[in-house]
Order: structure tokens, then sequence, then C-alpha cells
């Protein structure tokens, strides 16, 4: 499961040790921030509800057979 997706420098993660460093660092320090104001039984609230919809869908309004024809 992916909540952010975090850049890599040119060339990929592995030409720049330092770069992807400071990038997946202060990545985290943004959403520690964030999520340090929220309380913890909300957080798990959260947390449960978006794993319970991994696979749910939802279906749209399909098309009656007089309306095709």
């Amino acid at each position: 499961m992916v909540d952010q997706i975090i850049s890599e420098p040119d060339g990929g993660a592995h030409r720049d040790y330092d770069s992807v460093a400071a990038n997946l660092g202060a990545a985290l320090r943004q959403v520690l921030q964030e999520i340090s104001k929220v309380p913890r039984d909300e957080l798990l609230e959260k947390r449960y509800q978006k794993f319970r919809r991994l696979g749910t869908f939802s279906e749209g309004k399909t098309a009656t057979a007089s309306a095709r024809s």
C-alpha cells in the first residue's frame, strides 16, 4: 500500500544515496508532524477503514437492454 511517492534523483536512488536519504527524511518528518496532531483512536480507525476498503469496488450504472439497442 502506497500513501505517497517520494521522488528519486535522476538515474535512480542508487546514484545518489545522500539525496535519497534527505528526500525520505523530509517526507517522514512531514507525515509525522501531520499525524502527531491526530488523536490515536482516530488514526487507528482511519487505518482500519483504509485496509477494509482494499479490494472493494462499486459498480456504476449499467445500460439496460433497450438503451443498448
